[in-house]
């Protein structure tokens, strides 16, 4: 038996446009805005529309935002870009960010990509869970807007293991990690090329602020002091 312990952090996604881009169009706040805008993200095989990049074929969230795409009637105005591979995906979001050009798109985070660019959250409709279970649907047949859902990370422990050892179970119920915190961690992680147990230590002696709140005070002078 497993539980959850916990409350990492909170995980999502959503469609985004770079600050940049909305700073030039101040009024271009949410998905239902994007037609007025085609001009601005010509595709340069389709110029008389706009371009959406979305995900790789086969993935989930190309599913979910080829059908809010069509629910929102953008083929009329917008090509539905998809990369080949998710390298792809990122290596041409980051060259049109580099260019300051105007590009609008799905992603998730926490990433390195959204943590390192910054970023516009699209508006979407409040999150409707039958609207979006149509939309994770391949065979959706009528498509509706809704917001894409929060995902809380958590820890997962074994019930025994949570029952045999319950000072480390406190310091799992303790975790939440702010997703500032998480955006540097990846940086770190991508810039150096260290391992993840670097990035562990590198986390401990940058953020002190935010584990220390996890474990009992002498615990964490101990630790410390270790670092």
């Amino acid at each position: 038996k497993v539980i959850s312990s916990g409350h990492l952090f909170d995980a999502g996604e959503g469609w985004f446009i770079p600050k940049y881009v909305q700073e030039r169009f101040p009024d271009l706040k949410s998905v239902a805005d994007l037609p007025k805008y085609k001009d601005e993200f010509r595709d340069p095989e389709s110029p008389d529309k706009g371009r959406f990049y979305g995900c790789p074929a086969g993935w989930s969230c190309d599913v979910i935002s080829a059908n809010l795409f069509n629910a929102y009637d953008l083929g009329d105005s917008y090509t539905y870009y998809q990369p080949g591979t998710g390298a792809a995906q990122k290596a041409a979001l980051m060259s049109e960010y580099s260019r300051q050009n105007n590009i609008v798109f799905y992603y998730w985070y926490p990433t390195p990509l959204v943590g390192a660019l910054d970023l516009v959250e699209l508006e979407l409709p409040d999150y409707d869970e039958e609207k979006y279970k149509c939309l994770s649907d391949v065979d959706c047949q009528d498509p509706q807007p809704t917001d894409f859902p929060v995902s809380p990370a958590f820890t997962a422990l074994n019930a025994d293991f949570a029952e045999e050892a319950p000072q480390l179970k406190a310091l799992f119920d303790n975790n939440f990690i702010p997703l500032d915190s998480i955006y540097a961690a990846l940086a770190e992680l991508e810039e150096s090329g260290d391992e993840p147990a670097d990035i562990a230590i590198w986390y401990l002696n940058k953020y002190p602020e935010v584990w220390t709140e996890w474990v009992p005070e002498e615990v964490a002078e101990r630790v410390q002091a270790a670092l």
